[in-house]
């Protein structure tokens, strides 16, 4: 079971064991190749949610009823869900699984962070050095790194690296909606809510708007018509003894929250280790 800050680097693992030599470029090669695998996960995570959520729109109750009666053992009829609260419950279901696969992704993807960058503080270090370095950063500090609660890890990130993702309050908050589905049900807690009357819950999403060059590019004068991509930002409360709830596009903007904190840390890093070994002041954990 998954405590709050407890869920570990299980899906993404930067592949220092094959470093020889440390250089900028290696660096963001790797942070590079982190990004992509993440965004892979992201996008499978979306593509079979969005399938299952539109097969819930076609399920009807003389189906759910008809492929049950084919069932011939049933683990306990006496706690067998009529077809409206297993539609209800379903979606739920999918909701902890969708998040549990993409908090994973996430929090791997702030391990190789912290990897990478305590891996700039030895640009062209070799041998045994590096050895010595490598066992460290991927041995001992590694291990009390994943000890931390996912809130102090972030610190940890900005205190020594100074990275920073304007979206963590979207990234803690589903991890909160994460711990009540698995922890209480799906029915939140003053826990959940940090002892307030409810618990928030931050949401990001892109919105598209047209958008026309001020002048024509081409000879004949036509204005270029395009689109501007926007970030917003919503706000789901649930107060406390209340059941979570999330209509499919909610939940489609769980997914894409941890795409947008992913994308910030991504970019945040990479001008972390653009600037390692650059100053008196330069990088060096």
């Amino acid at each position: 079971m998954f405590g709050v800050g407890n869920i570990t680097n299980v899906a993404i693992m930067t592949e220092i064991e094959k470093i020889t030599g440390i250089t900028k470029e290696s660096l963001r090669s790797n942070l590079a190749q982190s990004g992509s695998r993440a965004f892979a996960a992201f996008q499978y995570g979306m593509d079979t949610s969005l399938l299952l959520l539109s097969g819930s729109m076609l399920a009807n109750e003389k189906d759910f009823t008809q492929l049950k009666a084919n069932v011939r053992f049933a683990p306990s009829e006496s706690h067998s869900l009529s077809f409206e609260r297993a539609k209800f419950e379903a979606q739920r279901w999918l909701l902890k699984n969708s998040l549990q696969d993409a908090l994973r992704v996430t929090t791997g993807m702030i391990e190789d962070v912290r990897t990478l960058c305590s891996l700039a503080g030895h640009l062209g270090q070799q041998d045994e050095k590096l050895q010595a370095a490598l066992k460290e950063i991927t041995g001992k500090s590694r291990t009390a790194y994943l000890r931390l609660s996912l809130d102090a890890r972030l610190d940890r990130l900005k205190q020594d690296f100074g990275i920073e993702c304007a979206q963590r309050g979207a990234l803690l908050s589903l991890l909160k909606v994460f711990n009540c589905l698995q922890s209480h049900g799906g029915v939140v807690t003053k826990a959940d809510a940090d002892n307030g009357p409810e618990l928030v819950v931050h949401l990001f999403g892109i919105s598209l708007t047209p958008q026309e060059s001020a002048k024509g590019d081409s000879e004949n004068g036509e204005i270029h018509k395009g689109v501007q991509l926007h970030l917003k930002q919503g706000i789901k409360r649930i107060p406390v003894g209340q059941a979570l709830e999330f209509t499919r596009g909610e939940h489609m903007a769980t997914i894409l929250s941890l795409c947008i904190f992913t994308s910030t840390l991504l970019q945040e890093t990479d001008k972390f280790l653009q600037a390692a070994g650059v100053g008196p002041e330069a990088p060096s954990k």
